[in-house]
């Protein structure tokens, strides 16, 4: 990849080895209509490339690529992931957030479901959970600039993304403990 690359979209689907081909889709088609004159770049992870697609595709991208690519990008669409999300940020770009869900089998819960919420409802990402959210969504991203972010203090950003983080995971476990506490009085023998 060389220094000089840019793109209008920088889209993240994140490295978890479950598929994000919803992602992967839903940005194809987009690219297909409204953004046909958007170059975009996707990092793909484990989700299969697509064939035919105008979409400029590789399985992953090292600290420093991404963070030069996103500093170049006008707009990032990314999965629900702490770190993602905060790279994004750091950069500027108030990103366009797709989360990864349990029932499409895109990771093992929904905990990026949880996150994206808590921080959709502090206005520090665009969540969407429709392809025609992200479509428009994208179409906005790509009208706004980078100062209209305001600059946000990276310590501070850290903190309330690791204690977002914290309260998800918290909320997972007895989520997971309440449904393990169920299954056992379930097996339990009856008098």
């Amino acid at each position: 990849m060389s220094d000089e690359e840019t793109y209008d979209v920088l889209c993240l689907l994140g490295t978890d080895h479950h598929p994000f081909a919803r992602m992967l889709g839903w940005m194809d088609a987009w690219q297909r209509g409204a953004g046909q004159t958007a170059r975009v770049m996707v990092q793909r992870g484990f989700t299969r490339p697509l064939g035919r697609t105008a979409l400029t595709q590789v399985d992953f991208l090292g600290h420093h690529d991404l963070t030069r690519l996103l500093s170049r990008s006008r707009a990032v669409v990314c999965h629900g992931g702490p770190g993602t999300i905060f790279d994004c940020r750091r950069a500027g770009l108030l990103p366009v957030v797709l989360p990864r869900s349990a029932e499409h089998g895109e990771h093992v819960d929904n905990h990026q479901v949880l996150f994206t919420q808590r921080l959709a409802s502090a206005q520090l990402i665009d969540r969407v959970q429709t392809e025609d959210e992200l479509h428009r969504a994208l179409h906005s991203a790509l009208q706004r600039s980078r100062t209209t972010l305001e600059s946000a203090d990276d310590a501070a950003v850290a903190a309330s993304t690791q204690r977002l983080s914290a309260l998800v995971d918290e909320a997972l476990t007895r989520q997971h403990q309440q449904q393990q506490s169920r299954v056992r009085r379930r097996e339990e023998p009856h008098p």
